[in-house]
């Protein structure tokens, strides 16, 4: 299940990727929708390879002349049973959909946040683990990661 709520703020808050196959190996396989959440609570299913890591998310806090405006901070509060999750602020490429404003954004990478489940070597099945996402103008929300490792 998936939640999005309207943007209600200037600064635009992006999850952001795509199915896209990405230098060694990881998979982008995320959500792309925009939140103005504040202490909402949602649950998301995420697919990884067997033995590959896979980028869970990537967070964008962008002005809509494409401008950083300020950094997402995103903390695994639940640690996954069958492997691990590393939060790597750097500059990625955004994937603002047609007629949003900051679509021009996606053009170059832009500072933001991503977390990578690595599932352990030989896990197969299920997992889950929980990250809090908090805002600089102080919007925040709990998200379950639900992976299927396959």
């Amino acid at each position: 299940m998936r939640a999005v709520i309207p943007l209600l703020f200037v600064a635009s808050l992006m999850l952001a990727g795509c199915v896209q196959r990405r230098p060694g190996g990881i998979i982008a396989s995320s959500d792309v929708s925009v939140s103005a959440a504040t202490n909402d609570h949602f649950v998301r299913d995420f697919a990884v390879a067997a033995g590959q890591p896979g980028i869970v998310n990537t967070w964008f806090v962008l002005n809509p002349d494409c401008s950083a405006s300020g950094q997402v901070t995103v903390r695994v509060q639940d640690t996954p049973a069958h492997g691990t999750v590393t939060i790597e602020p750097g500059a990625y490429y955004p994937h603002y959909g047609a007629g949003n404003q900051r679509r021009a954004c996606n053009l170059q990478p832009r500072q933001g946040v991503r977390a990578i489940y690595h599932p352990v070597p030989g896990a197969l099945g299920t997992d889950r683990f929980s990250m809090l996402i908090v805002t600089p103008l102080g919007r925040s929300w709990t998200s379950d990661i639900h992976v299927s490792i396959r």
